[in-house]
């Protein structure tokens, strides 16, 4: 009777043993294909997922603006079509160094000036290669290029003839688009009616901004200039010769213009020859704005900036493929929060605490593997009998962590 009991405790503690090596075996193959299954979801998000959220996110943003300020053109024209604007812009936003958002807003500042639709389409891409040649901001070309143009009374048709102007003069003498726009604001229209051209009133700019005078006393000079002129009937031409004959030139100067402007009149009068060459030169600047930005163009970091601008270019068009899922979407999470603010104080306070149950589950989820995964290392050094003691005291840590949480 004793050997038959030995021979059963025997037999049952090695199939206890066996139980334990097969049980162990089980929980760190499970354990292993976990951490596995862990790995590979990391890095299919890590390499997949969060790059695509990225880009969507990158294109939906690029997209908005990019409408946006289409939306206000559209808005300040009463509804006009802009269809053909709007695909100018993205093809200049993705052929050029300027983003199809910045082309936008380049149009925005031409609407505001008064541009019709049609218009701000003939002069755009010029505008684009005017501020490309002088290295100036986009729209602060646009203001300079179209306030000049409006103030000598020119048409579009003079723009091309604007630009390469102004682009000749800016790179070839102390102007910047911010003297010029400053100058001809004083100077344009009067010098316009009394029969000036552009290029006449462009060299006698350049004369005296070479000469450092300010941008504000040069369009201020020359204004008292013509309008003396006008009044006395006499020529610029005429005034200017009496000042380089006389043996007093500051007193001539001073007697013909005024202290105001002397200054300006006897710089302009001893620098008659290279005013006149200037001025020939801006007479046969035809296409200078155009040639300025591709010689500006044919460097490595303008294709880094036309790679930049077409990949923009390229998310906007993705953009524009999500902007009605995106829409649909943002709306319908503006009705819910529109009716939830509607909701009573009880009403809210039930739906937060069910949002809080909902939001702890998966910390709660994640405390429990964890745990289950610190019970499994122990496998080895306790009793398998323990288990259902372990799995309690598991539940109840993951319970008191779920308290903590909500």
């Amino acid at each position: 009777m004793g050997l038959a009991r030995k021979t059963i405790n025997i037999i049952a503690a090695f199939d206890l043993q066996a139980f334990s090596s097969s049980s162990q075996n089980l929980t760190r193959q499970l354990r292993n294909t976990g951490l596995k299954l862990s790995a590979i979801g990391a890095g299919i998000s890590a390499a997949l997922t969060l790059p695509i959220l990225g880009l969507g996110k990158l294109a939906a943003n690029e997209f908005a603006e990019f409408e946006q300020a289409m939306k206000a053109i559209e808005a300040i024209s009463g509804g006009e079509n802009i269809d053909a604007l709007t695909q100018k812009a993205k093809d200049l936003g993705i052929s050029t160094m300027f983003t199809a958002q910045q082309v936008a807003g380049l149009m925005l500042q031409y609407k505001k000036l008064g541009f019709s639709i049609g218009e701000i389409d003939v002069i755009t891409e010029s505008t684009l290669n005017l501020a490309q040649a002088t290295g100036e901001d986009l729209s602060e070309a646009a203001i300079a290029a179209g306030g000049t143009l409006r103030a000598f009374g020119y048409d579009v048709s003079q723009f091309q003839r604007v630009v390469d102007t102004m682009a000749f003069s800016i790179a070839n003498s102390a102007l910047d688009i911010e003297k010029w726009k400053v100058s001809m604001s004083k100077i344009a229209p009067i010098a316009s009616v009394l029969g000036f051209t552009i290029e006449e009133v462009a060299s006698m700019e350049a004369i005296l901004a070479d000469r450092q005078i300010e941008a504000s006393i040069i369009g201020t000079s020359l204004r008292k200039i013509f309008t003396d002129l006008a009044v006395s009937g006499m020529t610029y031409a005429e005034a200017m010769d009496q000042i380089n004959k006389s043996t007093n030139p500051v007193a001539k100067a001073t007697e013909l213009f005024q202290v105001r402007a002397a200054n300006a009149a006897i710089t302009l009068a001893s620098n008659t020859d290279k005013m006149e060459d200037f001025h020939k030169s801006l007479v046969d600047a035809g296409g200078a704005s155009k040639e300025m930005a591709k010689i500006m163009n044919d460097s490595l970091n303008m294709s880094f900036i036309r790679l930049k601008s077409a990949a923009s270019g390229v998310a906007i068009q993705f953009g524009e493929t999500l902007a009605p899922l995106l829409r649909n979407v943002a709306d319908y999470a503006a009705k819910l929060a529109i009716r939830f603010g509607a909701l009573d104080d009880t009403t809210r306070k039930m739906i937060i605490t069910v949002l809080g149950i909902v939001a702890v589950v998966g910390p709660v989820i994640t405390v429990i593997g964890l745990l289950t995964l610190a019970m499994s290392a122990l496998a080895t050094a306790v009793n398998l009998a323990l288990w259902p003691i372990a799995v309690v005291i598991a539940s109840l840590i993951a319970l008191s962590v779920a308290a903590v949480w909500m």
